[in-house]
């Protein structure tokens, strides 16, 4: 009994997990790539003991730990979280950067989602460029608000560009930055294709070898998505009107060139990645999801360093029971990497590492989001990450809004009732230190008989 006295274990309701460092030869092929590059072997901290008595009933439950079976090497950067542009400044929030500090993701992605679409890194407030129209068209076509953002805007509601890098430095993580790829899309200039690519070889200048890792848009395929639908009548080089990925993969090597290109010049090596569909298509997907994966792979062909996916793991919107949020930790995470592992040989292209850059769980309407099921969740999620090759992974995110619970965040970003310090930590951020913190550099082989309610990480 000392002996598992020694390691950190958690057990809450039926699950438990059990976290083992050791030393072992790693074998075979991994499918991480450069994710690698800078591994480190971990040196282990072993807490203090306590003395036990041992058990003597029979076990019902049976754990092996296969020291000589590695499964693979682990990547530093599946620990990674979200920052977004509305959670503050954050370099003037030191209980929030103690945290971040505490949580150790090693990346941290910006500028966040969907308004990654809108965002214009080098632009100061109300000023985007000249050929940036005054209204964009939804999925329906009708002509909205832009709502556009700026990386020079210093109000304190907001996170600049200089404030996302300083807040690198002062927690000591590394980045992965989401650069407007539908910019390409609705810009007005005569090549918008063009405009837009040179943006972001602009910002890959600017970051001068700050970042390694880039991605080509955000959830470009949606219809939520700026850029997903244009007004033809505005633009200057005949793309249709609803987006495809062929058009996507066609516009990623522009992109990918331009940037590429711009990191020469200063010297640093990036890593680009294209957005895939991680899932096989539904009946009831529009045309541009259906056709999105083979359309990216035709015209972008090899360009891509990796594949970007996004999951959220439990159906939208729904009142998910506990057991079926923890079982979508294990089922979904293996099921998407094999289904673009597949998609990816069936279309004749090299396979690429694969990045999972939001996840979180839609679960919601009992707070499912902000408890400790969704703790329990976010750590066998890592488990599973880990264990199933994945090179990088962002958790959705940082911080967000309370909504009833249905809240995103990882800290509470001040609307909490209750009194609720702001930045106060919820659940997933302890079972995601602990984790890390006590997981090694390399995963090894675990069998568990006597119960299908146990899950263990070694």
């Amino acid at each position: 009994m000392k002996f598992l006295a020694r390691f950190p274990a958690v057990r809450i309701l039926t699950t438990l997990w059990i976290w083992v460092a050791c030393v072992v030869e790693v074998c075979g092929q991994e499918p991480h790539g450069f994710f690698l590059n800078d591994f480190q072997a971990k040196q282990a901290m072993i807490p203090r003991s306590v003395p036990a008595e041992k058990p003597t009933a029979d076990a019902t439950v049976k754990l092996r730990v296969d020291i000589e079976d590695t499964v693979s090497r682990v990547s530093r950067y599946v620990y990674g979280h979200n920052a977004n542009v509305y959670m503050t400044q954050m370099v003037d929030q030191q209980p929030l950067l103690d945290r971040i500090i505490s949580l150790d993701p090693h990346v941290i992605r910006f500028p966040g989602g969907n308004l990654s679409s809108v965002f214009f890194w080098n632009a100061e407030k109300g000023q985007p460029p000249a050929d940036a129209p005054d209204q964009l068209v939804d999925a329906n076509g009708n002509s909205i608000p832009p709502g556009y953002w700026y990386g020079k805007n210093a109000e304190g509601w907001t996170l600049s560009v200089e404030n996302y890098y300083k807040m690198l430095d002062l927690t000591g993580n590394s980045g992965i930055i989401t650069i407007n790829y539908a910019y390409a899309r609705y810009s007005t200039a005569d090549d918008p294709v063009a405009a837009a690519a040179h943006l972001a070889a602009d910002w890959v200048r600017y970051d001068d070898g700050r970042t390694k890792f880039w991605e080509i848009g955000n959830e470009s395929n949606g219809t939520w998505q700026a850029g997903f639908r244009i007004k033809t009548a505005d633009n200057k080089d005949n793309q249709p009107e609803i987006i495809s990925g062929a058009l996507y993969g066609q516009h990623f090597k522009v992109f990918a060139d331009s940037m590429r290109k711009a990191a020469a010049e200063t010297g640093a090596e990036i890593f680009i990645g294209a957005q895939l569909l991680a899932e096989p298509p539904a009946s009831w997907w529009n045309n541009t999801d259906k056709n999105w994966n083979n359309g990216v792979f035709q015209q972008a062909e090899n360009a891509p360093d990796f594949y970007i996916i996004h999951s959220y793991y439990t159906p939208y919107a729904t009142n998910s029971t506990a057991a079926s949020v923890l079982a979508s930790a294990t089922g979904v995470t293996a099921d998407l990497i094999e289904f673009v592992n597949n998609s990816q040989q069936q279309a004749g292209v090299t396979n690429k590492p694969v990045a999972l850059t939001e996840w979180n769980i839609f679960a919601e309407g009992s707070k499912q989001q902000a408890s400790y099921i969704n703790g329990m969740h976010a750590a066998m999620v890592l488990g599973e990450l880990i264990k199933n090759g994945y090179g990088l992974a962002c958790r959705w995110d940082l911080a967000n809004g309370w909504s009833n619970g249905n809240d995103h965040g990882i800290f509470n970003n001040g609307d909490e009732p209750g009194g609720v310090p702001r930045w106060n930590p919820r659940a997933p951020y302890y079972y995601m230190v602990y984790f890390q913190r006590y997981f090694g550099d390399l995963m090894v082989e675990t069998d568990v008989t006597g119960s299908d309610d146990v899950r263990a990480y070694a």
